[in-house]
């Protein structure tokens, strides 16, 4: 039983989670240059403090990934292997818009909206935006645990045309790329829609789980707990693990909204 939907209490923000601090948007993220000519902007990052539920600084809530991030390649751009980048980490792409193709060793791969791929420590790979129009992914830096093993060759992932299920009311997910292609933390990166003047299931993450929650189009509403908050897209947040924390996402545009979801 979910008892987040029972707890009819007011707000008390002394004893509460401040659902501010586990959320973050690039457009407000200094840019950092990865692989050559990547441009990356941190929507959330690594934790900083000991408490998972009371961070020392906004965004900064992530345990099994070092930053989840959006990133930009301008056009006529490539992005390759730089030795020494990826230390102890990986990074997962999910094109977000514009085509590329991305190449490594004998295989080359085009990229277009919704495709992913895995950057391991020591791929040699060479990324190249096609387009006239700024190439962009939404990326997750995963922390590579004792005992993995990282794919040595590419792994480019197209699950586009992949059948939907529908979840928490409304919510129509479909997998963009999972464990079984290589993930080291997460068991899924997940496309979600939401049809216009739908709202989400409330629910909350019980303590020792982490879910992170991208919003990529479109504005949403959201319940954070106690309170509301909009949710535009660019936007990454971490359900506190309190059991008792609930989200929902409630949509009230004239359009579908989408997002990105993962859970450990």
């Amino acid at each position: 039983m979910d008892y987040s939907r029972l707890d009819n209490s007011a707000v008390n923000r002394a004893a509460e989670q401040d659902v501010d601090m586990f959320m973050g948007n690039w457009h407000d993220a200094f840019p950092r240059i990865m692989h050559g000519n990547l441009y990356f902007r941190d929507m959330l990052t690594a934790l900083e403090g000991t408490d998972s539920l009371h961070p020392a600084r906004k965004g900064a809530v992530l345990v099994n990934a070092e930053a989840i991030s959006y990133a930009m390649l301008e056009p006529g751009a490539t992005a390759h292997k730089n030795d020494g980048e990826l230390n102890g980490i990986q990074e997962t792409f999910v094109v977000n818009s514009g085509t590329g193709v991305i190449s490594s060793g004998a295989k080359t791969v085009e990229l277009t909206k919704d495709m992913a791929f895995i950057v391991t420590p020591g791929l040699d790979f060479k990324l190249r935006a096609t387009g006239d129009k700024y190439m962009t992914f939404y990326v997750v830096s995963e922390k590579i645990p004792q005992g993995f093993t990282p794919k040595a060759t590419l792994e480019v992932v197209d699950n586009r045309a992949k059948p939907q299920v529908t979840t928490a009311w409304v919510d129509k997910e479909r997998p963009i790329i999972t464990k079984d292609n290589g993930l080291s933390q997460y068991g899924a990166l997940t496309r979600v829609e939401m049809n216009s003047m739908t709202m989400s299931r409330p629910y909350s993450a019980n303590e020792g789980v982490e879910e992170i929650w991208i919003a990529t189009e479109g504005e949403t509403d959201m319940l954070f707990g106690k309170e509301l908050r909009k949710l535009p897209a660019g936007t990454a947040y971490r359900v506190p693990s309190t059991g008792i924390t609930a989200h929902a996402k409630i949509n009230t545009s004239g359009k579908t909204v989408r997002f990105l979801y993962m859970v450990k």
